[in-house]
């Protein structure tokens, strides 16, 4: 019985869950990481820089 199952033809695999790419973006925020402030006594972050994909399923 062991024989004949390991004989037998494999499963392909599961499919991927089909998706759209809607939108892919990049961003950066204070590239030359100046030192400001837009409240009072509250510093902004240095340099930030982001990257994202907007998918539908």
């Amino acid at each position: 019985m062991l024989a004949k199952s390991l004989s037998s033809t494999p499963r392909p695999p599961p499919a991927l869950p089909k998706f759209e790419v809607r939108k892919v973006y990049v961003g950066a925020d204070n590239i030359l990481d100046a030192d400001y402030q837009e409240t009072y006594a509250l510093p902004q972050a240095g340099r930030f820089v982001y990257t994202g994909a907007r998918l539908s399923f």
